[in-house]
């Protein structure tokens, strides 16, 4: 006797769309919290934002007077003042959307481009940010973890990982050049991986075990030696000293003091703030009206500021992935 089944009618058959998006992969992004921000207003006759610093003290020039009512010459100072520029680059990304999608499509793709296109900013501007504070600066401190005392012996030794000694000693580097902390703290952006080797120290103190009156930082995860940490996905690293290789063997982890790095103010009322637009509809460049397009623009730039103030933590891991 012959059944009917659904392999016998599987014309009638099709895929049901579920219309609720899945959680996409974001990156855990830190470091521009802890920039120094400065605005950019238009009609300044520059595309670089300048940041100035007067001398250290100093008690050059103080001196016992010889004889009274005489001032002696050897007591004039003169003020030096450094000037650090910060040339900013325009970026730009684009997405086209064809009329015949925005008709027949499931989901809204101009408002998934517009998310998307903030999310890559984000992503983007950490990058040049990371890339800045990993460089070959002046007087910016360094730490090897373990017995190493150069990158290529972080390298070398992959699999020794970051210590809580080792973070005393990276504040004590840059304490020593009187750094200022962020709030009550200096700031230890880590890689996730580094942040796993940290949180197995005996000496490491998690979030939920201490107060923050000023508030906690965003992907903070723990406390050590008055350095609170942050964990990201976009971590540095390297092979090679100041180039990136996905791949490296070395992590670098940044303890930052207060105003040490800079960038311009993405939250000001500057023309040149970041912006998205939607252009829709003929054109010269489109007709017949056959597109959509989603343009982001960004005006952006990072700058050490004080070098003296950051303090780059090489290490490896003991994670096995």
């Amino acid at each position: 006797m012959a059944t009917t089944t659904t392999t016998t009618v599987t014309e009638q058959f099709r895929n049901y769309f579920s219309k609720e998006l899945l959680k996409k992969i974001l990156p855990q992004l830190q470091l521009q919290a802890f920039a120094k921000k400065a605005n950019l207003p238009e009609r300044t006759g520059s595309k670089a934002i300048s940041f100035f610093r007067f001398n250290e003290p100093s008690t050059t020039n103080i001196v016992a007077t010889a004889t009274e009512g005489t001032t002696p010459a050897s007591s004039e100072k003169q003020l030096t003042l450094a000037k650090i520029d910060a040339t900013l680059i325009q970026y730009v990304q684009t997405i086209a959307i064809s009329d015949i999608l925005t008709a027949t499509e499931l989901f809204n793709h101009v408002e998934e481009a517009v998310r998307q296109q903030g999310e890559d900013a984000a992503l983007h501007c950490d990058n040049i940010i990371r890339a800045e504070l990993a460089s070959n600066v002046t007087d910016k401190q360094y730490l090897y973890a373990g017995a190493s005392t150069n990158h290529a012996g972080v390298v070398a030794a992959p699999t020794v990982g970051i210590s809580t000694a080792d973070v005393l000693d990276a504040a004590t580097s840059i304490k020593r050049y009187s750094a200022r902390p962020i709030g009550n703290s200096y700031a230890l952006v880590v890689p996730v991986e580094v942040s796993r080797d940290l949180q197995r120290d005996t000496n490491w103190l998690n979030v939920s075990a201490y107060s923050a009156p000023d508030g906690f930082f965003n992907g903070e995860v723990g406390k050590i030696y008055g350095c609170r940490v942050m964990e990201t996905t976009n971590g540095w690293r390297s092979t090679t000293q100041y180039t990136y290789s996905s791949s490296g063997a070395a992590f670098s982890s940044f303890l930052l003091g207060m105003d040490s790095f800079g960038v311009p103010n993405l939250a000001s009322q500057s023309p040149f703030s970041p912006k998205v637009m939607i252009a829709d509809g003929a054109d010269k460049a489109d007709p017949a009206g056959l597109k959509t397009t989603i343009a982001f623009k960004s005006f952006y730039a990072a700058k050490v500021l004080q070098p003296k103030h950051i303090c780059e933590i090489y290490s490896g891991t003991g994670f096995a992935a």
